[in-house]
């Protein structure tokens, strides 16, 4: 269900944004930290939003059920 939910908000909000922004999912594009000449820890975040080249806005997208015998259906 979070592979759907995902699918769901990245198209409707690639729908939301004129040129030149554009939404990229899944971007591979950046590295928690560059050591010695090397990238480590590749990020990937769910969504990307970019103008050309740059990264303006990074999202993360989150699923969770509700389960109303806890209370967390109320928010």
């Amino acid at each position: 269900m979070e592979a759907v939910f995902k699918a769901f908000v990245a198209k409707h909000l690639a729908k939301q944004l004129s040129r030149p922004l554009h939404l990229k999912s899944q971007a591979r594009s950046h590295h928690l930290v560059r050591h010695r000449e090397q990238n480590w820890f590749c990020l990937k975040p769910d969504l990307l939003i970019k103008n050309t080249q740059t990264a303006l806005l990074v999202l993360d997208t989150k699923w969770k059920p509700l389960n109303s015998s806890i209370g967390n259906d109320q928010h």
